[in-house]
């Protein structure tokens, strides 16, 4: 059996950030008002061209095995169609770049540690996880876009006060993001307005669209009103997603589920546990490998390419 039981950590998540790169003077001081100001941040360029290339075959590959289930929306009408893929961070190397990047990190870092720095409460990555947004989808909505949302909320469910927020994301552009493909709907600053979306908010007049070519990744303070557009091509819109929350993982998060039930979000197998470095691990929160290797994908991770 797994030991799941917490032991204290050896390395504080400051040593670790500063160990990948992610030190207070790896983003700009332009970068860190617009993330605190606007609440996102582009980075264009991040992602080399072999890098993409790897990534996106990878994510492809994935989603033709079909042996990820957790977390996982498949087209309502049955007809067989996997729109997303979590846990990536078990199924293959080449999505650690994606919450190892010290530019990415440090964004996160800034987002979750301010006030008091990240050994005050800590932040750690729930995981990589993947979208297909074919066409005629918005996100997971068929044949209309996304609403606006928030990802996650402050402990007592309110919108966050600032500079204390709670979770934060990044989208991989795993092709190019423009206004035919759906490309995702931000309201700059809405993470300062004290309030969550309603069924009314949808859209806004201060909305913009994130359009960049594909190897762009954009930071955002989860807590900004967004929502994925509405895939109007003939083509696939392949994103990934790098989700982080504010406070160490609880004992809840790091229970194995129960058979067909899925897993959590950033939850490692032990072959994931074993692949990554001290510091990736410090990232993740865990000392001890959350979940078995499953061979069936019933549970896990299951296999791998």
């Amino acid at each position: 059996p797994l030991s799941l039981a917490r032991r204290p950590h050896h390395m504080k998540l400051s040593a670790a950030l500063s160990s990948l790169g992610a030190t207070g003077h790896t983003l700009t001081e332009t970068e860190r008002s617009h993330l605190d100001e606007k609440g996102f941040l582009v980075l264009r360029g991040l992602l080399s061209g072999t890098q993409l290339a790897e990534i996106t075959r990878t994510f492809f590959q994935l989603l033709e095995v079909r042996h990820t289930f957790a977390d996982t929306y498949d087209d309502p009408e049955g007809n067989g169609d996997r729109l997303t893929l979590a846990n990536l961070q078990n199924k293959s190397d080449v999505f650690d770049v994606c919450f190892s990047h010290p530019k990415v990190v440090a964004a996160v870092s800034h987002v979750l540690s301010a006030p008091d720095g990240p050994d005050a409460e800590g932040f750690s990555s729930r995981g990589v996880h993947g979208r297909r947004n074919p066409p005629g989808w918005g996100g997971n909505v068929k044949a209309k876009r996304q609403g606006l949302h928030t990802d996650g909320a402050a402990p007592n469910g309110d919108a966050p006060t600032f500079p204390r927020f709670y979770t934060c994301n990044s989208i991989w552009f795993l092709c190019d993001f423009d206004h035919s493909n759906g490309a995702t709907h931000v309201v700059p600053g809405s993470h300062r307005f004290g309030t969550r979306p309603d069924s009314n908010s949808t859209p806004h007049p201060d909305e913009i669209r994130l359009i960049g070519p594909a190897g762009t990744v954009v930071v955002f303070n989860a807590h900004v009103w967004h929502s994925a557009g509405l895939n109007e091509s003939s083509a696939d819109r392949p994103a990934l997603t790098s989700f982080w929350g504010r406070g160490e993982r609880t004992g809840s998060h790091r229970t194995p589920p129960a058979p067909g039930s899925g897993e959590a979000w950033g939850q490692l197998t032990r072959g994931a546990h074993a692949r990554l470095t001290p510091q990736q691990r410090r990232l993740f929160d865990t000392e001890t490998a959350d979940l078995e290797e499953r061979p069936d994908g019933v549970a896990g991770g299951a296999a791998k390419l």
